[in-house]
């Protein structure tokens, strides 16, 4: 079948994609009209010698080799899987022997275009693509989505998101009450109350119960610092965002660090109760893992035989 040119990754898609948007539709009709769309990256290994077509999937080129898959898949606000709306698989270039600092200037000068980060983008537009009239989706991501040109983009789509912030963003001061990054605008809000978050477990920790206190603040961010190809391509645009910050409160178990989520979302947070429902949201991101895990522990994907990464 896989020397079949008929036989794309599209194409064996389409089906399935089709059955997600009618499961949204119906889940739509009997009054659940806010689906949740997590989005995650996989790295499957496969480290047979025989293999062609495959990259690097670690730090540098010599951590593993595989394949790279990012998915989104959805699912309602109680957790209720409906199928995937996008999945791209592609192999890494190899890996430039370079420094920190040379490639933080590196990836400043490239457009987003040409980075791998540019997933997030073309997951959240499939996302959009295939979302049903009556039917609004929420983008969820963690910290490596929080790309600035990934906000961008949803805004000028009219996107919702809830995304785990990867770094201390600056703000426009003069905006913010004086205060020039997202934590310090946090820290200067009132806590609202405090909730429990359900932290699933994994390969290094047990499933476990945390009490987070909440706080939320509307910011604007200050777009980042962009050289060359990367400086006329992107935006200049400030975004204004609200952060919903949710702190444990208490010590976490021995070897675990403690919950310190700060989120980014599109979404109005008058009250605790809007602050508390996005919380919930981010925490069923973990379904896609769940997705991604079962794909290597149940599917086996990973004890695939096929001569080349394209197959």
């Amino acid at each position: 079948m896989f020397d079949n040119p008929k036989a794309t990754p599209a194409g064996i898609l389409a089906p399935h994609i089709a059955a997600t948007e009618r499961r949204m539709s119906a889940v739509a009709a009997e009054g659940e009209r806010i689906l949740l769309a997590p989005s995650d990256t996989a790295f499957i290994s496969y480290n047979h010698p025989k293999v062609t077509g495959i990259g690097p999937i670690g730090k540098n080129n010599d951590e593993g080799r595989g394949l790279i898959m990012h998915s989104a898949l959805v699912m309602t606000t109680r957790g209720v899987p409906l199928g995937l709306v996008h999945q791209n698989v592609w192999a890494r270039q190899e890996v430039p022997d370079e420094g920190r600092q040379e490639k933080i200037e590196r990836l400043q000068r490239t457009p987003i275009e040409q980075k791998e980060s540019f997933k997030w983008l073309c997951a959240s537009r499939d996302a959009r693509q295939h979302t049903p009239p009556g039917c609004k989706v929420v983008m969820l991501c963690d910290r490596e989505g929080d790309v600035y040109e990934h906000l961008l983009e949803l805004r000028e789509h009219r996107g919702s998101y809830v995304i785990r912030a990867r770094c201390d963003r600056v703000l426009a001061p003069e905006e913010n009450e004086g205060s020039e990054r997202m934590r310090e605008a946090l820290a200067a809000a009132e806590e609202l109350g405090t909730m429990e978050v359900t932290v699933p477990g994994n390969g290094k920790r047990k499933t476990r119960t945390a009490t987070v206190g909440i706080k939320v603040a509307r910011v604007t961010l200050k777009p980042p610092q962009r050289r060359g190809q990367a400086k006329d391509a992107c935006s200049s645009e400030d975004i204004t965002v609200r952060l919903v910050g949710a702190t444990e409160t208490s010590s976490p178990p021995q070897g675990e660090a403690a919950i310190s989520w700060v989120l980014l979302t599109d979404l109005r947070v008058p009250d605790f109760e809007a602050a508390k429902e996005k919380v919930l949201w981010y925490s069923q991101r973990f379904g896609i893992e769940t997705f991604h895990r079962v794909l290597k522990s149940g599917l086996k994907v990973e004890d695939c035989r096929l001569e080349t990464g394209e197959r």
